[in-house]
C-alpha cells in the first residue's frame, strides 16, 4: 500500500528526520546536502515555514521517495511567475529527488505536477548523470507532462578521486605544476613570519571561529561582487544555525590558515565519510601573496590522502579557471524547466523553445559577432 503526504509546515517537516535520512542512505544520492538537517535549517534561513511543498511517498509505512520543493516566485523577462523550486539555496552544490528505487520517479513526479496554483516548475542543478535525473527527462520527454519543457546547462563542479598517499598525487602532478606550487605556495609561505593550518571538527571550536568567518569573507574578493557572507543574510544564517549541528554529527570540517598571527583563510567542506564537498573557500585579500587559498586545497590532499581510499574532493560550483587548475574530472547539472498548462506555463515555454531562440538568431545574422583580428606585427 502506498500514499502521499504533502508537508507544508516546517515544524511538520522536522518531524522527518530519521526516516528522511535513512532513505538518504539507501538512495544514489548520499550526501550532506541532502539530508534532513540541510533541508531543514536551508528552509529555515530562507523563511520558508510557510512556503513548503515537500512531496512524501510511503509504501508500508516506509518513505521511500521525496521531492524537496518548495513555493517561489521566478521572474522571466519582468513577467512573475509562480513557481515550484527545490529547497536550495547558495552553499547547495546540486539537488535532486531522492528515491530509494528508480520505480518511485514516476509517481512522486507526476504527484508534484498535480500540485495546485504553479506555473513553471524550475529545478536547478541536477546531476546530468543521475539516474533520477534520466527517469525524470525520459518522462518529460513523453509530453504527457505540462506544455513543454527545457533542459539547460546547470553548474559544471570539478572534482578529483584521491586514492593513495600525498607523495603519490604529487608524482601525479606534472613538472610545470610542481614547481609553480613550490615557487607559489611552500616558498612563499616559508616566508611569513608565522603560519599555522588548523582543523575544526567541533562545535565548541565553530562557535569560537564563526564571527572571523564572516570577516574573513567581508575582507574577501567575493565582498567586491557582493557575494561574501554575511551575517543577516540567508546564507550567513544557515551557516550559523547548520554547521554546529552537523559537526556534532562529524558532517562538517573547516580547514583554517593563519598567517602572521591573524586568521587568513578558511575551507569549509562537507564530510560524507571520506569524500569531501567545498561548498565555500574564502581568504583576506591581505595575505594574497601567500596562496592562502592555495596552502587550503594542499593541506585538504594531503588529509584526505591518510583516509582509506578512494576518497572524493568536490569544489561544487563553476568550473572556474583556479578550480580546474586542482581538478580535471567535471560533475555536470542540468537545470529543468516545465510550463504549466495554464497561460504562463504555456507562455514561458514558448518563449523559452521558440520566441528567444529565434530572436537570437536573428540578431546573430544582423549584428554578427566581430572577432578580434590578430595584431600586427
Amino acid at each position: 500500500m502506498t500514499e502521499f503526504k504533502i508537508i507544508e509546515k516546517l515544524d511538520e517537516f522536522s518531524k522527518l528526520r530519521q526516516p528522511w535520512d535513512e532513505l538518504v542512505g539507501r538512495s544514489e544520492c548520499d550526501n550532506v546536502f541532502m539530508r534532513h538537517l540541510w533541508f531543514e535549517e536551508m528552509a529555515a534561513a530562507n523563511s520558508l515555514n510557510s512556503s513548503l511543498a515537500v512531496i512524501t511517498l510511503w509504501k508500508d509505512g516506509q518513505l521511500v521517495a521525496v521531492a524537496p520543493i518548495c513555493r517561489t516566485h521566478q521572474p522571466f523577462k519582468g513577467v512573475g511567475t509562480k513557481a515550484i523550486s527545490f529547497i536550495a539555496g547558495e552553499p547547495t552544490p546540486r539537488c535532486n529527488f531522492i528515491t530509494s528505487d528508480i520505480e518511485f520517479v514516476e509517481p512522486l513526479v507526476e504527484r508534484m505536477l498535480e500540485l495546485p496554483d504553479w506555473d513553471i516548475l524550475y529545478l536547478e542543478n541536477m546531476e546530468n548523470e543521475a539516474p533520477t535525473t534520466k527517469r525524470f527527462i525520459e518522462l518529460l520527454e513523453t509530453n504527457r507532462y505540462g506544455s513543454g519543457f527545457q533542459k539547460a546547462e546547470g553548474l559544471q563542479s570539478p572534482y578529483m578521486t584521491i586514492n593513495g598517499s600525498w607523495d603519490d598525487y604529487w608524482e601525479s602532478l606534472p613538472k610545470k605544476r610542481r614547481k609553480h606550487l613550490n615557487k607559489m605556495c611552500f616558498r612563499r609561505l616559508d616566508k611569513a613570519a608565522s603560519y599555522r593550518i588548523r582543523h575544526i571538527e567541533s562545535a565548541d571550536e565553530f562557535e569560537e571561529f564563526a564571527p572571523n568567518m564572516i570577516g574573513i569573507s567581508g575582507k574577501s574578493w567575493k565582498s567586491e561582487y557582493g557575494t561574501d557572507i554575511r551575517a543577516d543574510s540567508p546564507e550567513g544564517k544557515f551557516y550559523t544555525a547548520f554547521t554546529p549541528r552537523a559537526m556534532k554529527q562529524g558532517l562538517v570540517s573547516i580547514f583554517t590558515i593563519e598567517l602572521n598571527r591573524q586568521l587568513a583563510g578558511f575551507e569549509y567542506l562537507l564530510r560524507n565519510g571520506c569524500n569531501y564537498s567545498a561548498t565555500r573557500c574564502d581568504y583576506d585579500q591581505e595575505f594574497k601573496y601567500f596562496s592562502p587559498g592555495s596552502n587550503l586545497k594542499i593541506a585538504i590532499i594531503k588529509h584526505i590522502s591518510e583516509l582509506d581510499g578512494p576518497c572524493e574532493y568536490d569544489l561544487t560550483g563553476a568550473a572556474y579557471s583556479y578550480k580546474i587548475e586542482w581538478c580535471k574530472d567535471i560533475r555536470s547539472h542540468v537545470t529543468i524547466t516545465v510550463g504549466n498548462r495554464n497561460l504562463k506555463g504555456r507562455f514561458v515555454m514558448m518563449a523559452k523553445n521558440s520566441i528567444l531562440p529565434f530572436v537570437r538568431r536573428f540578431s546573430s545574422r544582423i549584428f554578427p559577432v566581430e572577432h578580434d583580428m590578430e595584431p600586427k606585427s
